[in-house]
């Protein structure tokens, strides 16, 4: 127990340290952007500038990765001016926030207490979750594997053996340092980090434009549906803030009509568009909402290089060596070069078996246009617009419910406002006391399924905390494919590895080691060859070892004449460990 308890509070005096580091360094841009008109002092000034914080941390990351200098001193460095600069902030806060969540919470009226202490039981929640070792797929392919690569290298690699080599990476470069600097566990606490701070926007927008209940509602619908993000390293819910986090600044310039709100909207744009390809689908609304607005070529020029800043180098590198700055994207206008046609039908083959619809609780979002208060107020009327737009390029796209994560805060709220217009239509010929007893009902319900919640989740995220090396290796050969066989491999490996069937787990294999369903070392172009082929091609490449999980690819190793081309050193958990061309030397 005190040893998990002591990992905890190691791991999130940490994040701490990261926490003010980037808050310093926002804050001191943002509160001289802010006006006595613009009201974002409290939480929602904090989160953006704790946002805004990440997002020079990142920019300072890539800089110092372009010229091979990601290394541990200037890490360290950047992270010391964040501090430093935090320290001076203190000074300039208007009053401790602990004082002023203490008079505000003595000023609640019984339901807005219900509905805070439910915004707050969904974060506990979600608090255990990040702290265990990593475990999901994803993170397990690519995202770790490429954050580690450059950790070890100090340089922007493109690692052609890893998924998606050629993909911008910016939230990554969060995951190299905190390789760095710590473990990978930080990883996840980073990618959770973005949630929470979500979570408190969605709160503080829906109270600044609608009212407490539409922010309290929104802020449990964002965090019931992201709640099987908080415990790994992908970066879903950072592409969230950074884009939630230009919706909220664009609407700042809109009504300040001070250039720098749109600035730092761009640049928060930038981000985004730096983390992953599908941000650039709302770069078409984001560029004809500026039109709109200010078509000065001033206003134009400076949206433009704020956009640009933080994404321009991953996708001039990709045009400078691939002639494809959307690599492998644009592959079919461009030309390809790691992936050929094949993979790229494979990719959109994939994203349309994983297709569907998300949760049922954003659906009422549907009825907000109908609602005349929310039409009446330019904010939410924007929102709407900009979630149809979301929506209507999601369904003719990818319509992958994940891919549509970075909508979900601004659906919630629309969500949050649908769902009390239905609960106000109750029927109104019951009595206020029947009323409000239905109210206290459906409190005590809403409470006790968060409580449910909570304690499903919460012994399993504990479980999962390895304290230590032990601990850690239990949880990992139960939970990750392969792992006895990749731990024998990281002690004895001869050579070039190729693996089927274990793209689950490269982040614990040997590096580098090749096989994936894309690319140059695609499964496809070696598991159709007989046994004495397969071993001429893989040797022919300089392979010397084959991985095999069987029960993924179970005819490979049970072909006639198999053992001739190569020999078993190693097997466990359906895993089996071959060298190649031994048998017949």
């Amino acid at each position: 127990m005190l040893p998990k308890i002591g990992y905890i509070a190691s791991h999130y005096f940490f994040l701490f340290l990261f926490i003010f580091s980037t808050w310093g360094s926002g804050r001191a841009v943002l509160r001289r952007v802010r006006t006595a008109a613009q009201q974002t002092e409290g939480l929602m000034e904090h989160a953006l500038s704790i946002t805004l914080g990440m997002a020079f941390t990142i920019c300072a990351l890539q800089w110092l990765a372009i010229i091979g200098m990601l290394r541990t001193p200037w890490v360290v460095g950047v992270l010391i001016i964040g501090f430093v600069a935090g320290v001076m902030q203190l000074t300039s806060l208007s009053a401790p926030a602990f004082r002023l969540a203490l008079q505000r919470w003595q000023t609640m009226s019984f339901h807005e207490r219900c509905c805070l202490s439910a915004v707050l039981l969904c974060v506990v929640a979600t608090l255990l979750a990040p702290l265990g070792p990593p475990l999901e797929w994803d993170e397990l392919m690519y995202h770790l594997p490429h954050a580690r690569q450059w950790a070890m290298s100090g340089h922007l690699d493109v690692n052609e053996w890893l998924r998606y080599p050629w993909f911008p990476y910016n939230y990554e470069l969060l995951y190299s340092a905190a390789l760095i600097l710590t473990d990978d566990v930080i990883p996840h606490m980073l990618h959770a980090l973005a949630g929470w701070l979500v979570a408190i926007m969605v709160y503080q927008l829906g109270k600044r434009y609608c009212d407490y209940w539409v922010a309290c509602l929104g802020a449990v619908i964002w965090l019931v549906l992201s709640r099987s993000q908080f415990d790994n390293a992908y970066i879903d819910m950072g592409v969230t803030l950074y884009v939630f986090s230009a919706c909220i600044t664009f609407r700042f310039w809109q009504e300040e009509h001070q250039l720098r709100w749109l600035a730092i909207s761009a640049f928060f744009m930038g981000v985004a568009v730096g983390c992953k390809y599908q941000a650039l689908s709302f770069l078409p609304i984001f560029a004809v909402a500026v039109l709109l607005q200010d078509r000065k070529p001033r206003t134009i020029v400076v949206a433009t290089i704020c956009l640009l800043i933080p994404c321009l180098y991953w996708y001039a590198r990709n045009a400078f060596h691939t002639g494809d700055p959307f690599n492998p994207i644009g592959g079919k206008i461009f030309g390809f070069t790691d992936w050929n046609l094949g993979d790229y039908q494979g990719q959109f083959s994939d994203l349309k078996r994983h297709a569907g619809w998300p949760s049922f609780l954003i659906w009422p979002a549907i009825l907000a246009p109908f609602i005349s208060r929310l039409r009446a107020t330019p904010a939410v009327r924007s929102a709407m617009c900009f979630c149809a737009y979301c929506l209507f390029v999601w369904s003719l796209t990818s319509h992958y419910p994940r891919y549509l994560m970075p909508v979900y805060p601004l659906l919630a709220l629309l969500a949050g406002c649908g769902w009390q217009w239905l609960f106000m239509r109750l029927p109104v010929t019951i009595s206020l006391r029947e009323k409000q007893l239905v109210q206290n009902a459906c409190w005590f319900i809403t409470f006790t399924l968060l409580i449910m919640a909570v304690s499903f989740s919460a012994p399993k995220s504990w479980r999962r905390i390895a304290s230590d090396s032990e601990t850690r290796e239990a949880i990992l050969e139960k939970n990750v494919s392969g792992y006895k066989v990749l731990s024998y491999l990281r002690q004895h490996s001869v050579g070039k590895i190729y693996q089927f069937g274990l793209e689950d787990a490269v982040y614990y294999a040997p590096n580098p080691i090749w096989g994936d369903y894309f690319g140059p070392a695609r499964y496809r172009d070696f598991a159709t060859l007989p046994p004495g082929q397969l071993a001429q091609k893989l040797a022919g490449l300089g392979f010397k070892e084959l991985v095999i999980h069987t029960k993924r690819w179970p005819d490979i190793d049970s072909r006639p004449n198999f053992d001739r081309y190569f020999a078993k050193v190693y097997e466990a958990d359906s895993v089996t460990l071959y060298r190649i061309g031994t048998a017949t030397q």
